[in-house]
């Protein structure tokens, strides 16, 4: 019995003496988001996995929407006969309701700018230098406000994270264009050029070039501010650097 209120009374001791010296560096955890490449990545895989269903779902994302409304593509119904109450059929015919199958992936293309800004904030330098990585998350995030704007028109751009009690005001069609083009354009540089495993899946400098060329080929389109009053007949300014990309 003793020697166990020894043991406890030793035991106290140590926790007041080590309780004194508060004054050391601390080594076993970041205050900051490490620089190493492998903590990176894992930070930046989140961003580009945000549109993988929505981006290729033929009859529940972007991929549908543009073949449905376009003519590529007409659907009544689904395998099975599963007509489901005409939702297919209504891209078919532009009359699309907001909770069809085809346009309900708004939020979720816009929670994955949301996670790209939440990634730029812990890569963000003092220095202001763009490191690859952070430069592929500007990148795809580019590509995401691309994705809602060519099927939308107007649509926020979501540059910096907004409160919960913050409007976010929908910019114009316009305004929207012209800040992706500048993303792409400042970023380009940054971008890897090797087309290998290690970038598989993710944003490369053709990747960049290959979005700037489809949008200064629809400039007209993308900055007329009103579709239904878009001349055909208009010349397009960006031709050249259409062909440049």
């Amino acid at each position: 019995m003793k020697n166990k209120y020894l043991i406890l009374g030793a035991a106290a001791l140590l926790m007041i003496s080590s309780c004194v010296d508060l004054d050391v560096d601390v080594k076993s955890n970041y205050t900051s988001y490490p620089e190493n490449e492998i903590a990176q990545e894992a930070l930046a895989t989140d961003c580009y996995f945000a549109h993988r269903a929505r981006y290729v779902g033929f009859y529940s994302g972007y991929i549908g929407l543009m073949e449905m409304t376009g003519g590529a593509a007409v659907a009544v119904s689904f395998s099975g006969d599963y007509y489901d109450e005409g939702p297919r059929m209504r891209a078919t015919l532009h009359k699309t309701l907001p909770q069809d199958y085809c346009v309900d992936w708004y939020s979720d293309i816009q929670g994955g700018i949301t996670k790209c800004n939440k990634a730029l904030m812990s890569l963000e330098s003092g220095d202001g230098e763009i490191s690859k990585t952070a430069a592929q998350i500007r990148a795809v995030r580019a590509f995401y406000h691309w994705m809602l704007m060519d099927a939308f028109g107007d649509t926020p751009i979501l540059d910096p994270l907004y409160d919960d009690d913050e409007a976010v005001e929908r910019a114009p069609r316009k305004d929207v264009t012209e800040w992706i083009v500048d993303e792409l354009t400042t970023v380009m540089d940054k971008l890897p050029v090797e087309l290998n495993n290690a970038n598989y899946g993710k944003p490369t400098r053709w990747m960049a070039q290959a979005l700037l060329a489809k949008i200064y080929l629809n400039w007209n389109v993308y900055t007329c501010g009103d579709v239904t009053k878009y001349d055909e007949n208009a010349s397009n300014p960006k031709l050249n650097d259409c062909i440049a990309a």
